[in-house]
């Protein structure tokens, strides 16, 4: 194992033994030549790079569009029609509108041709129907005096409540002073002028039953004429509301008076509150009534 160090180290000391002796041989040439320089020509053995990482290309990102001002357009909601509310047209001149469907009850109001008011309803029979007026208060009106946008007898029937009972106020204790209520003074009654009482005519009968009034009446006060005449054994009236302090006795009278053709009369002063369903004014009595006189009529 010792013996290949030395034949290392043999071989190494021939081959310096050989170098230098070139070089000797080489520096005993021609003098003149120009000594030759050798260069050592280094060598580099190359060895691998390391191996860098290859970047992968990075896919572009999708760059977000700018929001637009202009919103987009919401969609229209449909447009539903509501139904008109059915309503009624006054046709008469003036209609009087009642707190119940009848001629009796309480006038809340005058409407005048032309008014047109929400309808609600109407009575049992239908000729009555229910409004409501420009405040909200509910009226009835006569059916036979006003139009409807739909039939009357497809409106709902309206029940008609009974009148709420005014509460009795408890009975004052007695006390030792007597106490005074005021009450309204009553008008004057008319005082009969012609003809004097049991007066007779002819077949003409009376031609003007006059009288006299110490007050002025107002714009819905009439004088009432009441005449009551035998008919065949009973009694019947005709009466007649007028603003004159005179009236005629109507031709018609002659025939329907029968038995002793004796015929009573007096006047009264009334404020009229409405009209009855024959179109004849009703109303409530603003005076006494005045005397009664008698007049034969005869034939």
């Amino acid at each position: 194992m010792r013996k290949k160090p030395l034949v290392a180290i043999l071989l190494a000391v021939i081959l310096i033994g050989s170098l230098t002796s070139c070089i000797l041989e080489i520096s005993k040439g021609d003098p003149t030549e120009e000594p030759t320089t050798i260069a050592a020509v280094a060598t580099f053995t190359s060895q691998p790079l390391p191996a860098t990482s290859t970047p992968m290309p990075v896919p572009p990102t999708e760059t977000p569009a700018p929001p637009s001002d202009t919103p987009a357009p919401s969609p229209t909601p449909a447009v539903t029609e509501t139904p008109l509310p059915p309503t009624i047209r006054v046709t008469a001149d003036i209609l009087n509108a009642r707190s119940e469907p009848n001629v009796d009850s309480e006038i809340l109001t005058k409407l005048e041709q032309g008014t047109m008011l929400p309808v609600l309803g109407r009575n049992v029979a239908g000729d009555w129907v229910m409004i409501s007026l420009s405040d909200g208060q509910e009226a009835w009106l006569a059916a036979e005096w006003v139009e409807s946008t739909i039939p009357v007898q497809t409106l709902p029937v309206k029940e008609v409540l009974p009148p709420t009972p005014t509460p009795v106020p408890a009975t004052a204790t007695p006390t030792d002073e007597p106490t005074s209520e005021a009450s309204p003074t009553p008008l004057p009654a008319p005082v009969l002028l012609s003809p004097s009482h049991e007066q007779t005519f002819g077949a003409a009968g009376p031609q003007e039953l006059t009288w006299n009034w110490a007050g002025t009446l107002k714009s819905d006060q009439y004088f009432m004429v009441t005449i009551a005449y035998p008919h065949e054994g009973a009694i019947w009236h005709d009466v007649h509301w007028l603003k004159e302090k005179m009236f005629t006795p109507p031709d018609y009278l002659r025939d329907l008076i029968t038995n002793d053709r004796r015929c009573q009369w007096n006047v009264a002063v009334m404020r009229q509150t409405g009209t009855g369903s024959d179109g004849a004014k009703v109303g409530e009595p603003v005076s006494g009534t005045s005397e009664t006189r008698v007049f034969v009529w005869g034939n």
